[in-house]
């Protein structure tokens, strides 16, 4: 009986190919078995003389039902060896479909990783503060004794002074304390805006942390007297500022920049629930001057909020958080 496409049937029950011209099996490489003509009727034919009861086969199969397996494979190769591809058109719409879903959801979470960096650096400035606070008034007393100079608010020399208590506890990166300002922008903090006819060195001064927040110290009264901080007291001596971007070139209260005031109890971050500065109105970007004999613009009281409750949701929804309400925007 002749074989269909020269196909030898006892040498595929055997486990081996024909070495027939163009087939290529030998190397194992199914993508060659395309170069057979009729290759899908001669496996079609091979598998209904299989099934079908052809003697020849049957007789030599079933000595062993390994060999029948051993068939079955290898027409299974012979029916399935075809290449299998996307089309363009399916391609182009996947990638469509990806990038309109990554647009969506990467903003997002872009916008909350930075958020997570920012409670970290805030949490971490104020730990180091608090804890180089402690150490200082061990060794000098209360800052009321420290040597704050004589010029207040807007003397160089106040603020260097104040730093330098705090710099040997804190683990600094660049020291920028008594610098000039174009030193200080360089290798410290973009200059932070218009002072008037003050220079930036005469507001405060300060350095860089290890985690790269630049720390900036303002005496306000050097006999810790002043009642901007704490309701009911006067006991603020003054002012520290955090900037978590200190080299972004932009920076907002609320955002990159948050304060702590200084006094003789302790440090105490702004917007906290006893603190003059209420964060429901100086954190509230509804609210465009709530305190204008304190600061002409608003958002300087949020650093309580993030160190006692671990989130920046006031930029969310703003007006809608408060210490007896709403701790989220999902509350």
């Amino acid at each position: 009986e002749p074989r269909p496409c020269g196909c030898n049937t006892r040498k595929l029950v055997n486990n081996r190919f024909p070495a027939r011209k163009g087939w290529g099996l030998r190397s194992g490489n199914p993508q060659s078995l395309l170069k057979v003509k009729n290759l899908t009727t001669c496996a079609s034919e091979l598998r209904a003389r299989l099934d079908g009861g052809n003697d020849e086969v049957i007789a030599d199969v079933n000595r062993s039902p390994v060999k029948r397996e051993r068939v079955r494979n290898r027409l299974n190769v012979l029916k399935t060896s075809k290449k299998i591809a996307f089309t363009l058109a399916e391609v182009l719409i996947t990638l469509g479909v990806i990038g309109i879903v990554a647009a969506m959801t990467i903003p997002t979470l872009l916008q909350s990783y930075k958020e997570k960096v920012t409670v970290t650096k805030v949490k971490q400035a104020y730990s180091q503060l608090a804890n180089a606070y402690g150490l200082v008034t061990v060794e000098h007393g209360s800052p009321a004794n420290w040597d704050l100079g004589t010029g207040g608010m807007y003397d160089k020399q106040s603020h260097i002074n104040l730093a330098n208590y705090f710099k040997p506890y804190m683990k600094i990166s660049e020291d920028c304390v008594g610098k000039s300002d174009d030193y200080t922008q360089k290798h410290c903090v973009t200059l932070l805006g218009n002072y008037g006819d003050n220079k930036y060195s005469q507001i405060a001064t300060g350095f860089v942390l290890s985690n790269g927040v630049y720390v900036s110290f303002r005496t306000i009264s050097n006999s810790c007297t002043h009642d901007f901080a704490v309701e009911g007291k006067n006991n603020a001596c003054g002012n520290i500022k955090i900037y978590t971007e200190p080299m972004s070139g932009i920076q907002k209260s609320g955002e990159n920049i948050f304060g702590f005031s200084l006094t003789r109890d302790g440090i105490v971050p702004e917007g906290a629930p006893n603190a003059v500065h209420k964060f429901e109105k100086a954190c509230n970007k509804l609210e465009t001057e709530p305190y204008p004999q304190y600061s002409p613009g608003n958002m300087y009281a949020c650093t309580a909020w993030i160190v006692y409750n671990g989130n920046m949701d006031y930029l969310k929804c703003p007006g809608e958080l408060s210490w007896n309400g709403k701790h989220r925007c999902s509350d």
